[in-house]
């Protein structure tokens, strides 16, 4: 497994007294991410005031954390990922089974996305990348 890289904004002044929220952001395709675990023991970290947001495939994995972990989540927020619904608990790829509970959730979805269409649809991105599924 490559490793994995991230870009890491701590304010200003922080000085590991207080204990602060993490906010973490999933890109889209194409790069790489982090360990939250591995920040929350290099910093103080609120853990009730952890958050995921993402972006296109990023968003794809923050509704599957908000679906799968509830519970160490304060809310998330997903940007043009789109949510579907299983049809076998969850075992599909890019499909969510039932939640786990109840979490906070912002959802921002263009009507002139060409990759992952506003009413649903074949994923552009996904089989241009692999043609013949």
């Amino acid at each position: 497994m490559r490793p994995r890289k991230y870009i890491l904004h701590v304010p200003r002044g922080y000085d590991g007294s207080k204990a602060l929220p993490l906010v973490f952001v999933l890109h889209g395709g194409g790069g790489t991410g982090f360990n939250a675990k591995k920040l929350e023991k290099e910093l103080k970290v609120d853990k009730k005031r952890v958050y995921a947001a993402g972006f296109s495939n990023g968003g794809f994995m923050t509704h599957r954390l908000a679906a799968d972990l509830p519970e160490l989540l304060a809310g998330v927020a997903v940007v043009e990922g789109a949510i579907t619904v299983s049809s076998d608990g969850g075992k599909t790829f890019g499909t969510l089974g039932r939640s786990h509970g109840p979490i906070p959730i912002m959802m921002i979805h263009g009507k002139s996305d060409d990759a992952i269409k506003y009413h649903g649809g074949q994923i552009w991105a996904f089989f241009k990348a692999h043609p013949g599924k």
